[in-house]
């Protein structure tokens, strides 16, 4: 077992990651709808184009029976608004002016911890303890620069290296303002198996379990059973929830017992990267091929950003859905 302590693991947080810039209540698995969201972007933006139309201020939203036009003021440089302006139509709301609550798209993978530790303390408040986050890692093009999306910029990371940089942010998340001792271990074999970690708080007011595995999923029930006092947090899991035809954890009762065990899970926080085409730049060309960010918490809704070189545009939303 490895001890990381504050000021050690604290400056080791800095170089990895903070040097990656210069660093519904069930699980949920952002991986088809963030496709999907991608698509329609896609076809949104070549609707746009062909007609004239400026994509980057105004978006038609439609769905559960009403349309809504969400209108971004991309022009304005920016950075740190909480809430878009959106005006329904339909029914008793037809014309009025509403805000909705939005997150600014991180800028750094410190950010992103940032935001991640609000949305935690939303879930204790609210007397809940078991939760997973999806963080898009500062590796391979995103090492050097978190907003970097040319993957030919660098050799792809390894596994290992994957793991070891999500161990890092965890550790940095766990320690929080009140630099908490964080220890780390592994719950996998260590011969043949994918890494899995474990970091616990010296207060062992915090779990997690880092790159969790179908393998681990008893060991994270046993915790979550003997440990009934902490917050136990899944970073990054491993398997997939939705789409394969054979599940990652296997067949009848014992697929149906994790699956429930799981569910019990909130999504907390999750910042994915989705390309549409063959593109390996940060623009839209002609509205068909790029690169857009999702980002969801509890709080607020579907979030789609178009990786963009104007920060003030890029900061915002380009589209807000409620569910998909």
């Amino acid at each position: 077992m490895m001890v990381v302590s504050p000021r050690a693991r604290g400056s080791v947080a800095e170089r990895r990651a903070g040097s990656c810039c210069s660093c519904s209540g069930s699980h949920w698995s952002p991986q088809r709808a963030a496709n999907r969201l991608a698509v329609e972007v896609s076809r949104r933006m070549r609707s746009r184009r062909s007609t004239g139309e400026d994509f980057s201020s105004c978006h038609v939203l439609k769905g559960h029976g009403r349309s809504r036009t969400a209108c971004f003021a991309a022009e304005s440089g920016m950075t740190t608004s909480s809430s878009a302006m959106t005006t329904e139509a339909g029914g008793r709301a037809k014309g009025r002016v509403v805000d909705i609550d939005t997150i600014p798209l991180p800028l750094t993978a410190s950010e992103q911890v940032s935001q991640t530790e609000r949305s935690l303390q939303s879930l204790e408040s609210s007397g809940k303890r078991l939760a997973v986050v999806e963080w898009l890692l500062p590796v391979n093009q995103r090492k050097a620069d978190f907003l970097a999306v040319d993957p030919t910029l660098t050799e792809p990371a390894s596994t290992f290296e994957e793991f070891r940089v999500a161990s890092t942010l965890a550790s940095v998340l766990l320690e929080g303002p009140e630099e908490r001792e964080v220890t780390s271990s592994r719950l996998d074999d260590g011969l043949d198996s994918e890494p899995v970690g474990l970091l616990r708080s010296d207060d062992n007011r915090y779990i997690a379990v880092v790159f969790p595995t179908a393998d681990v999923v008893d060991d994270i029930r046993e915790l979550a059973e003997t440990n009934r006092d902490s917050t136990i947090l899944l970073v990054n899991p491993q398997w997939t929830m939705q789409g394969n035809i054979i599940s990652d954890f296997g067949f009848g009762e014992r697929r149906r017992r994790a699956e429930a065990f799981l569910g019990q899970f909130q999504s907390i926080y999750s910042l994915a990267e989705r390309r549409i085409g063959n593109n390996i730049g940060p623009n839209f060309v002609n509205g068909v091929r790029g690169v857009v960010r999702l980002l969801k918490t509890p709080k607020v809704d579907w979030q789609i950003h178009i990786m963009s070189n104007n920060i003030g545009l890029l900061r915002q939303p380009a589209v807000i859905r409620k569910a998909y």
